[in-house]
């Protein structure tokens, strides 16, 4: 919606095919349904990844799409439509905290605007002949000067569409642009149990060092452990190198320390005094922990005690990594179209003149925090001012 309302308003006709039934159905999601539409910091671009890329030309590429586009940029036009933006931390909501103001008022403004909505048509093929592209769809083929791809990815959304988002990549691929498959990003892992799935429920704080290959990848926050593996906003945070790391078929582990922020001599002094674990994490952890501990310590192969072999399970808690719990639980999807494809400023396609792309069917993801909805913003709002011949 958000490039189309930027590509109208003019002289510029404007249709929107929208494949569900409502436009902007996945906003209604976002933020637990408060829609966390941005964030302070979100045009530094070490909080972007890619599949494809390397993170110095990703940090290239964003920051040239948010320097059109920028987050103080989108605050302003949301207050113009009379959205008031709060801020919890470094992160963006609307004032009453629904994601429906959001949708609403966007879906509002491209009425204004002109904009003909088309719902339940999703496209199924997208052409160029003779300089005009042919989109089909189930009963119509339309023909447009322009076209401004913002599919999104196959994360969160019904298997239909998720379907479609998968198709119409693959159509990019014959116009010949560079792709690469969806994967799952914004996740919960699954690890190889050890008997941690009795403790799920269970929430902890710690810091994650996840190791693929060459690469370690840390994050600290609060971890909830499931009975599969672990979740929670630091985990989602590393999901996307886990399944970089499965679609590489590279071995994948993960650590926890669950006490950053106490010494390993004076954790292993509390446990001194209390070795049940009970004063440092919750109680089916702490036995969990404690009864691999007595397991190593009655293996007998390393000469250190019981309490010191719980001492570095709760500074070092390993778990391999099979993978993540996959494209229908994901919040969003690394991989897409490569941003190698587009001149940033325009998001349109080197190659295709009057092809543009925005939001997740390009390969660019974000972590948790308002992030990928900033991405969404600033790439519509690009494609859409340059595809309505608005200066950019």
């Amino acid at each position: 919606m958000m490039a189309a309302i930027q590509a109208s308003g003019g002289r510029s006709r404007v249709m929107l095919l929208e494949d569900m039934d409502t436009c902007g159905k996945k906003l209604l999601m976002t933020g637990n349904g408060r829609c966390n539409f941005s964030n302070r910091n979100a045009d530094q671009a070490e909080n972007y990844r890619s599949f494809r890329s390397d993170d110095r030309a990703i940090s290239d590429f964003v920051g040239r799409v948010c320097r059109v586009f920028s987050p103080a940029d989108t605050v302003a036009f949301f207050e113009n439509l009379g959205v008031a933006a709060r801020y919890r931390d470094s992160c963006l909501y609307p004032a009453s905290f629904q994601a429906s103001a959001i949708r609403n008022a966007l879906e509002r403004k491209a009425e204004r605007n002109g904009v003909k909505i088309r719902r339940n048509t999703g496209v199924s093929s997208i052409r160029k002949k003779d300089g005009v592209f042919l989109i089909g769809t189930e009963g119509w083929e339309y023909r447009a000067e322009k076209i401004i791809l913002c599919t999104g990815s196959r994360a969160s959304l019904p298997e239909r569409t998720r379907d479609h988002a998968a198709d119409l990549l693959r159509e990019t691929e014959k116009l010949g642009l560079s792709v690469s498959s969806f994967l799952p990003s914004l996740t919960g892992l699954v690890c190889k149990k050890d008997g941690f799935e009795k403790c799920s429920g269970d929430r902890t704080l710690g810091k994650l060092s996840l190791r693929t290959g060459k690469h370690v990848h840390s994050e600290e926050g609060e971890i909830q452990w499931t009975q599969q593996g672990i979740s929670g906003i630091a985990v989602f945070n590393l999901s996307h190198f886990a399944a970089e790391a499965a679609a590489r078929s590279e071995d994948c582990e993960i650590s926890v320390d669950f006490c950053p922020d106490i010494p390993e001599e004076k954790l292993s002094l509390l446990l001194e005094s209390d070795p049940s674990a009970q004063g440092i994490l919750p109680a089916r952890m702490a036995a969990h922990l404690n009864a691999l501990a007595g397991r190593k310590a009655g293996e007998g192969r390393t000469p250190q005690s019981r309490v010191q072999i719980l001492c570095g399970l709760i500074k070092n808690y390993t778990l391999p990594v099979l993978g993540t719990e996959g494209i229908e639980r994901a919040q969003v999807c690394c991989g897409g179209i490569s941003t190698d494809e587009f001149t940033p400023e325009t998001m349109e396609a080197k190659k295709i003149p009057g092809f543009y792309a925005a939001g997740e069917i390009v390969d660019i993801d974000g972590r948790c925090g308002g992030f990928n909805l900033q991405w969404a913003w600033s790439s519509g709002a690009a494609a859409g001012m340059a595809a309505g011949g608005r200066q950019t």
